[in-house]
């Protein structure tokens, strides 16, 4: 791969240049990094790495202000700032080293040690600079380290490895497989927020369980997830396979779910709730998922949502194995809402085929009976208690709505005049059983 393929040109790397030009810095300036790999592959890119010589710090802000862009401090020990106008950035670093190849050769692989010349961007023959064969193994497919040195000196560049592995669908190369295995303990001393921000980018993606097959092979996931070194049994070679089929469901979820594919493909469209998903998966839905999701400091909405699904599934299976009717399942339906198809995905993984007929049933009730019921919940409210019934608030409120809600989801109620009768019935069923009250 000896051409640069020519891509749409980024607008503030079009102000860098002219900017770098006119001040006199554009000969020790050079695209660095994942940019060059993405160009090589003819891939569009908005994330531009920029190194260039002298004060990085002090070149950003000059070029923020030139540029009339925002400044973004992102390292001050190593040199990195981010500049930010309309959407688009640049991150512009300190060279490492006293040259281009002495930064490129402290880099992770040779796919991502590969350099552009900033004035010769845009030309119609660019030279790339490329002194360890990343070009090369870009087209052949290979995932190369640069040296085991620069592993030691940052082991997240080995689920960097993997990572890489899995976007470009490439091989990890012998001797570089046997430095990650060699080296993987060294994950331990890495700050958990760097691996969990590398873990998300490998979920992220459609085909990563092949690549959490690899990492298991090569002693790296029980590393990564310590949790599994507690788990009962062999928890570990069950979850790889459930997270593996989570991922095909998740893939083409039409197969499973016929009737409800295009609801759950929609819902799945968030990176975060496959993300949350698989993860719940390789736990095999066991409550220690938790103790992984505190430790990698995921946020309080995703710890909620697989909280939610890893209990959900559960009452899933135990409704499923006692042929719970149609009212429970719609009173479980009240509270998962659209939470039921992460909900039944999970059921679905390792359950087997006996439980489908189940999951499709409680999903076309969901569709066809209990959403388009859930926009008449809101008929009979809390001002109605008052206006029509007299009532002042309390904790009662609570108790006669919820009870209302679960008729109307159940078609018990259609009309506002159903739910002020219904209403009636409540107030005066809770009256009866309060008794009369005893003066003190």
């Amino acid at each position: 791969m000896s051409a640069l393929k020519r891509t749409q040109m980024h607008p503030l790397l079009v102000l860098f240049k002219d900017f770098a030009l006119k001040k006199g810095i554009a000969d020790d300036a050079y695209i660095v990094g994942g940019a060059v790999r993405d160009m090589l592959s003819g891939v569009e890119t908005k994330d531009i790495d920029l190194a260039v010589a002298g004060d990085a710090l002090e070149i950003s802000k000059e070029f923020a202000h030139y540029s009339g862009s925002s400044f973004v401090l992102l390292d001050s020990a190593f040199g990195i700032a981010r500049v930010v106008k309309d959407g688009v950035f640049l991150d512009i670093s300190a060279m490492r080293g006293h040259s281009i190849t002495a930064d490129l050769a402290d880099r992770d692989m040779t796919i991502n040690a590969m350099a552009l010349p900033l004035r010769e961007w845009g030309s119609e023959s660019p030279h790339v600079i490329d002194p360890f064969g990343g070009g090369k193994d870009l087209g052949a497919g290979i995932i190369r380290m640069v040296s085991e040195r620069n592993i030691v000196n940052d082991p997240l560049r080995i689920i960097r490895i993997y990572r890489f592995s899995a976007v470009l669908r490439a091989s990890i190369e012998k001797n570089t497989r046997q430095a990650v295995n060699k080296y993987n303990v060294l994950l331990k001393d890495v700050a958990v927020e760097r691996i969990a921000e590398e873990l998300r980018h490998i979920m992220s993606l459609g085909n990563s369980h092949e690549i959490m097959n690899s990492m298991e092979d090569d002693g790296i996931v029980r590393v990564l997830f310590p949790e599994f070194l507690s788990s009962p049994g062999n928890s570990m070679k069950q979850g790889i396979p459930f997270y593996g089929q989570c991922e095909g469901i998740l893939a083409d979820p039409a197969p499973y779910f016929p009737f409800a594919s295009e609801h759950i493909l929609a819902f799945f469209e968030h990176t975060e709730r496959r993300i949350c998903l698989k993860l719940a998966a390789l736990f095999s839905g066991e409550a220690r998922v938790m103790g992984a999701v505190s430790r990698l400091k995921m946020s309080n909405k995703e710890a909620e949502f697989i909280s939610f699904i890893t209990s959900g599934h559960k009452n899933i299976l135990s409704m499923a194995a006692a042929g719970s009717g149609e009212t429970g399942i719609i009173r479980f339906l009240k509270v998962a809402r659209d939470n039921v198809y992460p909900a039944v995905v999970l059921a679905a993984v390792g359950a087997g085929g006996w439980i489908l007929p189940f999951l499709n049933d409680m999903l076309s009730l969901y569709l066809k009976e209990v959403m388009p019921r859930m926009s008449l919940i809101r008929m009979i409210t809390g001002d109605d208690l008052i206006t029509e019934f007299g009532l002042t608030p309390s904790p009662q409120f609570k108790l006669i709505l919820s009870e209302l809600e679960d008729n109307i989801l159940e078609g018990k109620i259609n009309t506002k005049e159903d739910g002020l009768e219904a209403a009636r019935e409540i107030i005066s069923r809770f009256s009866r059983s309060a008794g009369p009250r005893q003066n003190p």
